[in-house]
């Protein structure tokens, strides 16, 4: 569930950390071709940094219990290795369906996460950089079924706007 509330994408979840300090190191996911030139990104949120400030404690927490060996990883297994991407969608799957009543995946959660930020009138280029797009154009082919509530608040200027 903490996962969930964080909206991190997965390529921030296996960084390498020695302290909390790793907000302003993270980089983007390279194993894509395509991503190989966005340059890093930053998340910036004080509440991700108290979620990933209590899941850092609880991943700790966890290494004591278990005596695996610190690997230095953000998150990992019981083993103290890399999680895999399949185990951890698997598992924000079964967690949410518990949760909230239906499945999720970290990729319905990026797009999640995008349209609320489009739904609180972030910038297209701002959202384009966070998800790592080339270029803005590519959010707004992927973002065009904007929110309801967007949809909503542009009726709202347009019956605003007067003509004469």
């Amino acid at each position: 569930m903490v996962r969930l509330k964080a909206l991190i994408r997965w390529g921030y979840h296996n960084d390498l950390v020695s302290d909390i300090s790793f907000l302003d190191k993270l980089e983007p996911w390279k194993d894509i071709p395509h991503r190989e030139k966005i340059q890093n990104k930053f998340l910036e949120s004080d509440e991700l940094k108290d979620v990933c400030k209590k899941i850092k404690l609880h991943m700790l927490q966890q290494r004591l219990a278990y005596g695996y060996t610190d690997s230095g990883l953000f998150l990992c297994d019981i083993d103290g290795e890399h999680v895999s991407y399949y185990a951890y969608n698997k598992y924000l799957r079964e967690n949410s369906q518990k949760t909230l009543g239906h499945k999720t995946t970290a990729h319905t959660l990026r797009h999640t996460h995008a349209s609320l930020l489009m739904e609180q009138g972030v910038n297209i280029g701002t959202i384009s950089r966070r998800l790592g797009h080339e270029n803005s154009q590519v959010t707004k082919e992927i973002y065009l079924h904007i929110t309801g509530k967007l949809k909503e608040k542009d009726n709202e200027e347009i019956a605003k706007a007067r003509i004469m």
